[in-house]
């Protein structure tokens, strides 16, 4: 029988060619989007699930009067809290914030070449016993005891040295001089670090580089911030903590609030403690992206699974008197559900068959690269994610097929042979699904109308001093090329601007849509109080006039201790500013882009 049922299911696909092609390209596609968007949605529910203790592991944060987390801590409360007895705590780790560095690179015949910079994290001998990374070559155990020694990722290893390489031992330059650096290290760099191991990829869902790629981690790092004084001051670390088992998050908590701690470069913020990600979700765009990624994939998926049952259930109440003649014939409630959903099944599996081979094909392309964040999509995970949803829409598609079975067993066999009453419930379903649908695509065209307003005035407002006709005015171009020194950088910008076409040029050591720092600023020296936390960048002499940005008070720029502040800070500040000193209480750093 199952051989028949296949035959009937074959014969009813080709009787109606072009509609079931319609509704199987269009269900796969649907399928498509909506796995892409769920999968989107479940990377950002899973933050930091990807580390074996993440169920055990605990962020100490510093928390301000109102509850709120500070952005990140200083490297001292690790030290603080290693010589405070915590009975909650197994080990203690701390990481530096990640920090895109530039290297020359050992490569097989023994020559050093550069290559972009790579997103490297220092960390400490516990990281292992906290996170535990999966080591694939090398050894952890020299790398602890081996100063700068480099942790390398599976990925970056194959990128740099090729799948067959081996990395193990090889040289990286650090080609520049960092934040952390003690005086001595020149500005071109120098350091020598050595690949001591390559671990499995940290998925990027975490919380340690959140939506970002880690490249390398580094032990026992001489111009780290670990090793540097700066650490006492600046807030570019994180702290964890691995509880001990039976132990909870919230027990900690209470007893660091019990102690009452704080750090002695903040000391209006508490220590304190909370879940693994949790900072990483609320402080970031996640709970937004999760809400519209799920949001707009249920609309896809509706729309695609209207088109397809308002196509099946049409189809099989046009099929009632065959199904009623079925039943005279002796078929049974059990034969016919089976019958029905074979044919179903036969649909879905050639719609999730065309939804794997664009999966296959397009997988190159899922990548999404966004300001704060970049994501890439793995295609198995997508697979599997794919076919859980299989399972699923098959067994929706049985309900569905249980019901028509139920509608033909409540009607009468003579009934079902006039088809007295299908027509009024076939225009029913009909109509309400349109309804649906029509509903759905205003949804749609609302959201890309409020995309495009959003767009034209996200466009208007940055760099909102300059016109359209001089934005497209502007040519950009990056000379963050770590192989070539900064004279000869100079030397280039030169000779561009001795173009004819070229009117003025602005140089640059940052990104000025996104390369910020945060720094706290007190109005009176020594005074906590007057403390006031602002953005900041760093702005050649004529940036002002090159953008078009009237100074309202005082004059342009003209040493590397002067400073220029907007109005709006300006009106922060008690007392009149115009010529006094700001004095820098703390800075959080972010990595620049050249």
């Amino acid at each position: 029988m199952l051989q028949h049922y296949f035959q009937i299911a074959i014969r009813h696909l080709l009787k109606h060619k072009t509609q079931n092609l319609i509704s199987i390209v269009g269900l796969a596609v649907c399928l498509l989007c909506f796995s892409i968007c769920m999968y989107c949605s479940r990377f950002f529910l899973s933050i930091d699930q990807c580390f074996e203790n993440h169920d055990h592991i605990a962020d100490i944060v510093l928390k301000s009067s109102n509850g709120e987390f500070f952005s990140g801590t200083p490297a001292t409360v690790f030290e603080q809290l290693q010589d405070i007895p915590l009975n909650e705590v197994d080990i203690l780790t701390h990481i530096a914030n990640a920090d895109p560095r530039p290297y020359n690179i050992e490569m097989k015949d023994g020559k050093e070449y550069p290559f972009t910079e790579m997103s490297t994290i220092e960390i400490d001998s516990c990281f292992r016993q906290v996170f535990t990374p999966k080591i694939i070559a090398g050894s952890w155990d020299v790398a602890v005891h081996t100063p700068n020694a480099i942790i390398m990722m599976e990925s970056t290893a194959h990128k740099v040295f090729g799948e067959n390489g081996d990395p193990i031992g090889k040289r990286m330059v650090l080609t520049k001089k960092l934040m952390s650096s003690p005086d001595a290290t020149p500005n071109s760099g120098g350091t020598v670090y050595t690949i001591q191991a390559i671990i499995k990829d940290i998925p990027q869902n975490n919380s340690l580089n959140f939506c970002n790629r880690i490249d390398l981690l580094v032990l026992n790092d001489s111009e780290g911030l670990f090793q540097s004084e700066s650490r006492k001051f600046t807030t570019g670390c994180s702290t964890f903590a691995l509880l001990h088992k039976g132990k909870s998050v919230q027990q900690l908590e209470d007893h660091l609030r019990e102690l009452n701690l704080s750090s002695d470069a903040f000391p209006d913020n508490t220590i304190g403690a909370t879940a693994l990600g949790k900072g990483a979700y609320s402080a970031t765009f996640s709970p937004y992206f999760i809400s519209v990624t799920t949001a707009l994939g249920i609309l896809i998926l509706l729309i695609g699974l209207l088109n397809f049952l308002h196509f099946l259930t049409g189809s099989f109440l046009n099929r009632s008197r065959e199904y009623s003649l079925r039943k005279v014939l002796g078929s049974s409630n059990h034969q016919l559900l089976s019958q029905l959903f074979i044919q179903s099944a036969l649909i879905i599996l050639l719609a999730f068959l065309i939804t794997f081979c664009l999966i296959e094909l397009l997988a190159p392309f899922f990548h999404l690269t966004l300001v704060v964040f970049t994501l890439e999509i793995d295609k198995t995970s997508l697979m599997k994610q794919c076919s859980e949803y299989l399972i699923l829409i098959f067994l929706l598609n049985l309900l569905i097929c249980t019901l028509t079975v139920a509608y033909t067993h409540r009607i009468s066999i003579q009934e079902g042979i006039k088809g007295n009453v299908r027509r009024m419930s076939k225009h029913f379903i009909r109509n309400t699904m349109l309804c649906i649908q029509f509903f759905i695509c205003w949804i749609f065209v609302t959201l890309a109308v409020s995309l495009y307003l959003q767009t034209e005035k996200t466009t208007s407002t940055l760099f909102g001093t300059l016109s359209k006709e001089e934005k497209e005015c502007i040519l950009s171009i990056p000379l963050n090329y770590t192989f070539m020194k900064n004279e000869e950088k100079l030397a280039i910008t030169e000779r561009i601007a001795q173009h004819s076409g070229v009117q003025e040029k602005l140089l640059s050591n940052n990104n000025y849509a996104g390369g910020i720092s945060i720094t706290g600023f007190q109005s009176e020296e020594n005074n906590r109080d007057s403390n006031i936390n602002s953005s900041f960048i760093y702005a050649a002499p004529n940036f002002f006039h090159f953008m078009n940005i009237p100074l309202l008070k005082g004059n342009n720029l003209q040493n590397n201790t002067e400073m220029v502040i907007d109005d709006v800070l300006e009106k922060r500040i008690p007392k009149p500013i115009l010529g006094n000193i700001l004095s820098v209480s703390y800075t959080h750093l972010r990595a620049h882009e050249t």
